[in-house]
C-alpha cells in the first residue's frame, strides 16, 4: 500500500477531516468557511478545537495532534505535510 504524500495545505486539511472525527454539521460548515476562504492553517485549528470541545481527543490522528504546534503559519505546514507523509512501520 502506497503511503500517502501531502504537497499542500488542502492536501494536509483534507486528510485531518477525513481521517478525524465526524462534527456536527454547524460545526462543520464553520470549519469549511473557513477551509473555502483558502485558510488552510486556521480551519484546521478550528477543526481541532471543536473536536477537542467535544471530548474527542482519542479520534483525532496522532500525528496531527503531536505537531499541531506546527500550524504557527505557512511556513511550518510544509513540516507538517512531510511528518504526516511518513509511513510510520518504516521509520527505525
Amino acid at each position: 500500500m502506497e503511503y500517502p504524500k501531502f504537497d499542500d495545505q488542502k492536501s494536509v486539511y483534507e486528510y485531518i477531516t477525513s481521517t478525524g472525527p465526524q462534527l456536527p454539521p454547524e460545526k462543520m460548515a464553520w470549519v469549511q468557511e473557513e477551509a473555502d476562504d483558502g485558510d488552510y492553517t486556521f480551519a484546521v485549528k478550528v477543526y481541532m478545537q471543536i473536536a477537542r470541545d467535544y471530548g474527542m481527543d482519542d479520534y483525532i490522528p496522532y500525528t496531527v495532534r503531536e505537531n499541531l504546534r506546527l500550524f504557527k503559519g505557512d511556513y511550518d505546514f510544509p513540516t507538517l505535510a512531510q511528518s504526516l507523509s511518513v509511513d510510520p512501520l518504516k521509520v527505525t
